[in-house]
């Protein structure tokens, strides 16, 4: 009895141990809840990606390697316009930047495309040359490595055999560029953790060569030791979400849990435990998508792009798929291609905050019978005065032609603005114009809203709340007044922000609002 005792109190003194440990540390379930999350903030932000850095490849690579469906029509819109500006560029797409073809070859190989053949054009044959692809240092190899790791691409033969260019020889250059104690960076003595967590996963494929094994558990324990108490990294000096994406894409390409290995998980000064995904987790911002930095107050284009990459590289480690650049095996899109669901048609506001309303009001039009409503656009002034006519359900006694000299009134647009304009509601630009296809702020709805409504002005004095109020044109501010006053029009945080634009989302509620109140 006294032995079940004394094994009692030792389990129970256990649990009281267990419970004491604070922190988040990342749970692997939530994974896919981000990835899914992520995914239909950049299918409807980047709802045409181009050719390009931002809102191009990386948007592409990071969505396809997801396993998550877009809009139909998505990646093979996305494939024509690589092919426009392959066809422009004749194939040269650039003569000292060879990173834009290592991050053509990796996008286009994730949606199933051979880089190979781009409009009769050779992608990965520019890597050939040794001496050209380090024109960008050690950048240059270690993404000429990952692009041609993802498929297996072999390079071709060149004339001249002292530029002739191998995986080999990329291997050597950069465990030659290894700074003292270990990790990489461009330049100086110290090791960066986005250069070194790069070019870990650049050598992921090399690590049975002992040299490479060296240097990769040097590497790992750089970036271990250069690890914040908050679970994250700096970089220039600047804590930053990118440095965090990069090590978790290293740490899963190598088989390392970058939530729950005790060497990337870190207590702060209160004992607080957090991962490096915890600490990737914190710069999520409010309306979707991620920060560069914790000060910033909306979401970061490249920022949101690393985020994703690492979501999906932590998801697909967690289901024992090959790593987030390994497309030997499953590259090419297979159960992926499908459309999003979506309600009333549109394909792409499923979990969005205006969900509801969207598919209640049908969008009032505004997106002009598209399948993809794409809720985080900014709406265009033309958009919007559909959606006023359309939500206000606003009729002319007599149909008249536009009397603005850019809208002729066979656009699609056409009739509602000038059934708007008849109502007094639309007073164009003042010269002559009405600029359709220009964002509206603001303070160019808050005044068309006002204009609906038989009370056109409020009182300025309520105005005085919002700490911006000097960026309030004189001529808006009194539609300003009435639109706060009727609850029709809500404050940020940085105050009314009458020059900041609106989106698709934002515009449908205020029109709805409206509606309510008339």
């Amino acid at each position: 009895m006294k032995k079940i005792q004394q094994k009692l109190s030792c389990l129970l003194a256990l649990v009281l141990l267990l419970s004491m440990t604070t922190g988040p540390v990342f749970a692997a379930s939530r994974a896919d809840k981000e990835v899914k999350e992520t995914a239909r903030f950049l299918y409807t932000t980047v709802d045409a990606p181009e050719f390009g850095t931002m809102a191009g490849e990386w948007t592409v690579l990071s969505l396809a390697r997801s396993g998550e469906a877009v809009p139909a029509g998505y990646y093979d819109d996305y494939y024509k316009k690589v092919e426009e500006v392959v066809k422009s560029k004749n194939g040269d797409l650039s003569k000292n930047k060879f990173t834009e073809y290592s991050r053509v070859i990796c996008s286009l190989t994730s949606i199933g495309k051979d880089p190979r053949n781009v409009a009769g054009h050779d992608l990965v044959k520019p890597l050939s040359n040794f001496k050209h692809v380090l024109k960008q240092g050690l950048n240059g190899p270690i993404w000429a490595l990952i692009a041609l790791d993802t498929k297996g691409y072999e390079l071709s033969k060149i004339d001249s055999s002292a530029d002739q260019n191998s995986r080999e020889r990329m291997v050597e250059e950069i465990l030659r560029r290894e700074v003292n104690g270990g990790g990489w960076n461009l330049m100086g003595e110290k090791a960066d953790p986005d250069m070194t967590a790069m070019a870990l996963y650049s050598l992921v494929p090399y690590r049975n060569q002992p040299k490479v094994k060296a240097a990769i558990d040097r590497g790992v324990q750089a970036l271990s030791d250069m690890q914040l108490p908050t679970g994250g990294y700096q970089t220039m000096g600047a804590e930053n979400s990118e440095s965090s994406a990069q090590t978790i894409i290293a740490l899963t390409s190598l088989g390392i849990d970058p939530s729950k290995d005790h060497r990337f998980v870190k207590s702060d000064a209160n004992g607080r435990k957090q991962s490096v995904v915890d600490a990737l987790l914190t710069y999520k911002a409010p309306q979707g998508g991620f920060k560069h930095v914790q000060t910033e107050t909306s979401a970061n284009g490249m920022g949101t792009d690393q985020a994703m990459e690492a979501l999906v590289a932590l998801k697909r480690f967690e289901e024992k798929k090959p790593a987030l650049f390994d497309m030997k095996q499953d590259g090419g899109l297979k159960g992926n291609t499908g459309v999003v669901s979506g309600n009333q048609g549109f394909t792409d506001i499923q979990g969005h905050w205006a969900e509801a309303l969207i598919q209640k009001t049908k969008g009032y039009g505004i997106a002009n019978g598209s399948k993809a409503f794409t809720p985080n656009k900014d709406i265009t002034r033309g958009e919007f005065a559909v959606g006023l006519v359309r939500g206000l359900n606003l009729k002319s006694e007599k149909e008249s032609p536009s009397s603005f000299k850019d809208v002729r009134g066979s656009e699609w647009y056409g009739k509602a603005i000038s059934i708007a304009t008849a109502q007094g509601i639309i007073k164009g630009r003042g010269d002559g114009n009405f600029d359709p296809n220009a964002n509206i702020t603001r303070q160019e709805a808050m005044s068309m809203l006002a204009r609906a409504l038989p009370q056109a002005k409020g009182n300025e004095e309520s105005l005085k709340q919002f700490k911006d109020i000097n960026q309030i044109a004189d001529w808006a501010k009194p539609s300003a007044a009435l639109m706060v006053e009727k609850g029709i029009v809500k404050g940020r945080p940085e105050g009314l922000a009458p020059l900041s634009n609106i989106n698709r989302a934002e515009g449908v509620q205020m029109i709805n609002r409206l509606a309510g109140v008339k």
